[in-house]
This record gives C-alpha cells, sequence and structure tokens, in this order.
C-alpha cells in the first residue's frame, strides 16, 4: 500500500496541490462538499491539524485517505 500512497502523492504533487491543503482543496480534489471533508475530519477518517484557526491536511494523508477509500 505504501507505493499506492507514494504514487497517489505524486500525482496530487503533479497535479499542483502543495503539500498543506486547505479544506477548499481537499473538496475540489475529493469532489465534495466542505462539509463533508469537515465530518471525514471530524470522524477521523481523514487525518488533519489545526493552523491557527484553519483546518489544513497534508498532501500525503490525502493520498492515503484516497488509496484505502478506494472500492476495488
Amino acid at each position: 500500500m505504501s507505493d499506492a500512497v507514494s504514487k497517489q502523492d505524486r500525482e496530487l504533487a503533479e497535479a499542483g496541490y502543495p503539500e498543506a491543503l486547505r479544506t477548499s482543496q481537499v473538496c475540489r480534489a475529493l469532489g465534495v462538499h466542505q462539509q463533508t471533508v469537515l465530518k471525514l475530519v471530524r470522524e477521523g477518517t481523514l487525518s488533519a491539524f489545526r493552523l491557527n484557526a484553519q483546518i489544513r491536511v497534508r498532501r500525503h494523508d490525502l493520498a492515503h485517505f484516497l488509496v484505502v477509500s478506494r472500492v476495488r
């Protein structure tokens, strides 16, 4: 799985996503509403951190979420 996460992280980087994403950028990457992203963070399904009052998601954590959430 680590290889898949690394590959997904590279793809996000190549698409221009920064190392720490704002929730609006995560919404765009996932194609969901901001409330959905905030729910995923609250539930602990998507790892995030606070930068002052703002929630940020590491690109690697988003890549991990995309890999483990993929329907097979």
